[in-house]
C-alpha cells in the first residue's frame, strides 16, 4: 500500500531523515519513488539513494519541486 502520504521530500539525509525514511517505508506508508532527500554533504543523498530506492535532489529546491509534504530534517545551527 502506497496511497497513505503525498510525495516527501526530507531537507536533510543525516540519521534522523534515513530513520524516518525506512520507517515510512516499511511501514508502506509511501513507495521508495515517492522520497526525495537532498543534503548539503556531496554524496549523502545519492547513499541514501543507492541503500534506500529513493531519489537523491541534488539541491533542496529540486526535492521540494518534487514533493506535497516537506520535512526538514537539519540540525538547528545549520538552519540560515
Amino acid at each position: 500500500m502506497h496511497d497513505g502520504l503525498p510525495p516527501i521530500a526530507f531537507l536533510g539525509a543525516g540519521q534522523m531523515a534515513e530513520a524516518f525514511v525506512r520507517g515510512l517505508l516499511r511501514a508502506e506508508l509511501v513507495g521508495a519513488g515517492s522520497v526525495w532527500v537532498s543534503d548539503i554533504r556531496a554524496g549523502r543523498a545519492e547513499q541514501l539513494g543507492r541503500e534506500l530506492g529513493v531519489n537523491p535532489a541534488r539541491t533542496n529546491l529540486e526535492g521540494v519541486a518534487h514533493a506535497e509534504l516537506i520535512l526538514v530534517s537539519v540540525k538547528p545551527q545549520d538552519v540560515p
